[in-house]
């Protein structure tokens, strides 16, 4: 069976630790490196990464390991949005079907 992993910021620290999970606390600047890592640990099969830590040239790193890695990446949302930040789902549909659609 594979394992879990989580990337989360600093102010979740324990959560998903306290359960059981792998959790890695990383900056912005930090994930590309540790998702990497995990990507070539056969261990892991699943990797959920906090949103509030992706930018545009980490959402193009996940895009290419979404294609090439026979795991999963999923986005942890965020607690609480940032006004008119919009999350990576409603990004994600933009850039998919062309037009901002309010979900």
């Amino acid at each position: 069976m594979k394992n879990l992993a989580f990337i989360t910021a600093a102010d979740a620290a324990a959560g998903f630790s306290l359960a059981g999970f792998c959790q890695l606390v990383a900056t912005a600047d930090q994930v590309k490196e540790i998702l990497l890592k995990l990507v070539d640990n056969p261990d892991f099969g699943l990797i959920v990464i906090d949103e509030r830590l992706i930018n545009d040239r980490l959402e193009e790193e996940i895009r290419l390991v979404e294609e090439t890695w026979p795991g999963l990446v999923v986005l942890l949302p965020a607690p609480a949005a940032r006004p008119g930040a919009g999350d990576y789902a409603a990004r994600l549909l933009h850039r998919t079907i062309g037009y901002q659609q309010q979900l």
